[in-house]
């Protein structure tokens, strides 16, 4: 047992403190970008845990391509897939929970406001775009506060059919409560 291993005696404080966790999910991150095999990779990498939710090979090669653009993105993302970004499904993907986020300490503001905004933007350029996409869009561009990307959304919304509105309207109705 873990008693006679001279662990201590769990207590109510050890599930409020998160700052170890925290610690252990630093040093797990740096390890993990360490391992990386070079630094477009790191950049890649870097732009993509700005991503929020699942996304495309498509969404995550476009940003790829964003300026300066990261040499042979297509390859590059494939050596990704596995430690760095999980594989949700055919064709979906999300950042390892460990690395979600990291380019936010790496990126100036104003170029994680361009990343966001290029998300946004980028989203509707793919071939198919669902409500979980549309959700993703207006995240990316509320957190950029990119004029143009919010425009271009409600541009699409105006102009959707009103079936297809009720299937986004539960995975959008975060941003009314915090748009106030």
């Amino acid at each position: 047992s873990l008693k006679n291993q001279n662990w201590p005696k769990p207590n109510l404080m050890d599930l409020a403190d998160t700052n170890e966790i925290d610690r252990i999910k630093r040093e797990v991150s740096k390890k993990l970008v360490r391992e990386l095999p070079s630094e477009h990779s790191r950049v890649f990498l870097y732009r993509l845990s700005l991503m929020h939710g699942s996304f495309s090979r498509e969404l995550a090669i476009s940003i790829g391509k964003l300026l300066p653009e990261v040499f042979l993105c297509g390859e590059v993302f494939e050596e990704l897939v596995g430690p760095w970004i999980e594989q949700e499904g055919y064709e979906r993907y999300r950042i390892s929970p460990l690395l979600s986020g990291i380019g936010k300490n790496i990126f100036s503001l104003d170029e994680t406001n361009s990343i966001h905004t290029a998300i946004s933007l980028n989203i509707f350029k793919q071939k198919q775009v669902n409500q979980y996409d549309v959700s993703n869009a207006l995240f990316h561009a509320y957190i950029s506060k990119s004029e143009e990307a919010l425009a271009n959304i409600a541009s699409i919304i105006v102009r959707e059919k009103s079936e297809h509105i009720s299937l986004l309207s539960d995975l959008v109705a975060w941003f009314s409560l915090i748009a106030l």
